[in-house]
């Protein structure tokens, strides 16, 4: 499954669409407010799941974990969360990003290969499941992605993977420039960071879908 997702907003109100070639996959929006931060992920079969964050709610436990976490909800119901951990220490170590969704667990690695790409790499347990490619070159702050996917069973994962990266990364909230443009390159050093990687995944799944 490839997917491409394009952000439409960015100042107070954020936008987002994904879609399969001509069609709409899914529809995201992030109202404006003070004190919390939500996104709400409409798919095509008009499910709605809500990643919500406020470190002052302690509905969810009064941990920090708890309140750093971007839970997900379906229904007010709690199914999930996303939280950023570190493995390692100092320079030996790096970051990545752990989602637990309906009882099972999820990770996502950012691996910079400079001016070959940024990918968000995704895993269960030891299996990739999708690989994320991000445009480097972004228009008016408006960032878009380039989602490989080993099945559509995985598209929610995946989806909410990547909103909850760029908002963290890549959201600029409340910026609002005319015609500005930027470009991301990173590098990354970490040998079993860069081992998440794989550079055929993406050529397996344009190959599967006929898109080579």
């Amino acid at each position: 499954m490839i997917v491409e997702l394009s952000q439409r907003k960015n100042t107070r109100d954020m936008e987002w669409v994904f879609r399969v070639g001509d069609n709409n996959l899914a529809l995201a929006q992030s109202p404006f407010e003070r004190g919390q931060f939500q996104i709400l992920l409409h798919t095509e079969a008009d499910e709605l799941i809500r990643l919500y964050y406020n470190p002052s709610d302690t509905s969810y436990g009064r941990k920090l974990e708890n309140r750093l976490s971007f839970h997900i909800l379906k229904e007010e119901n709690r199914v999930g969360y996303i939280v950023g951990r570190t493995k390692g220490r100092f320079f030996k170590g790096y970051a990545y990003s752990e989602m637990e969704y309906q009882g099972i667990r999820y990770q996502s690695y950012e691996v910079g290969m400079g001016s070959k790409g940024l990918y968000l790499c995704i895993y269960l347990d030891d299996n990739l499941i999708a690989t994320v490619k991000k445009d480097k070159n972004v228009i008016d702050f408006k960032d878009n992605y380039m989602l490989y996917l080993i099945s559509n069973e995985y598209f929610i994962i995946v989806a909410l993977f990547t909103l909850y990266y760029d908002v963290l990364n890549f959201g600029d909230i409340l910026e609002r420039q005319v015609h500005s443009s930027t470009t991301t390159i990173k590098y990354t050093r970490n040998k079993e960071l860069l081992a998440k990687y794989d550079p055929s995944f993406i050529q397996r799944i344009q190959s599967k879908e006929g898109k080579c």
